[in-house]
């Protein structure tokens, strides 16, 4: 965790634009001309306040989450939670499928059970097939949604 100058607590980013004037202030203007081939110009106009300068522009985390939203627009969601999970795994983290995701979809215990199996055989033929990773945990997170789904049934049921 950084500290600006001057400051006695740590600076969290919270916006993209935050984010990339911390980058900016760590890593110096010359690591983005060697990522993203880009002057100091441009990445001043990044790391601004879009709401208190005319002269900023949507960096490149802004335009990826417009491009992750369009794309779960389309249907691919599971792609883009592999590509998520691959920018996660950078920082030590993992995905996680949250509760409300994972629940039952009104069928009949016995069928959200029936669910689970084709679900855990897939991921095991993945690692069979030696499929790449982000698709053996692609089909991981299913297997676990499934499952999930399966226990909030019960849950319901139990509840009853």
């Amino acid at each position: 965790m950084s500290k600006r100058q001057g400051s006695m607590t740590p600076d969290i980013p919270i916006s993209s634009w935050e984010f990339f004037s911390l980058s900016r202030d760590i890593l110096g203007s010359g690591a983005f001309w060697r990522i993203f081939g880009v002057e100091k110009s441009q990445v001043s106009r990044w790391a601004v306040n879009p709401h208190a300068a005319g002269d900023s522009q949507r960096n490149p985390l802004d335009r990826l989450g417009d491009l992750f939203h369009k794309m779960v627009e389309a249907g691919e969601t599971e792609a883009c939670r592999t590509q998520i999970a691959e920018l996660a795994k950078i920082v030590g983290m993992e995905l996680a499928t949250p509760d409300a995701d994972c629940q039952p979809e009104g069928k009949p215990i016995q069928d959200e059970l029936l669910d689970i199996p084709p679900a855990i055989v897939e991921h095991c033929q993945s690692i069979r097939r030696r499929d790449p990773i982000q698709t053996v945990e692609s089909c991981e997170r299913a297997a676990i949604r499934e499952i999930r789904q399966a226990t909030a049934a019960y849950k319901e049921e139990v509840a009853r």
